[in-house]
């Protein structure tokens, strides 16, 4: 799955069962925003 580089949507994944979140579902799906963005940062 290629959450960290955006080509898969969190909340698309979660939905499908493709994920499983333990823990806050809202810090987890701002990680992989954050995530998402730091290889265009370059």
């Amino acid at each position: 799955m290629n959450l960290g580089n955006g080509s898969t949507d969190i909340q698309t994944a979660f939905v499908q069962g493709r994920v499983e979140i333990d823990g806050d579902q809202k810090k987890a799906i701002r990680l992989v925003k954050i995530l998402s963005i730091l290889p265009k940062i370059k």
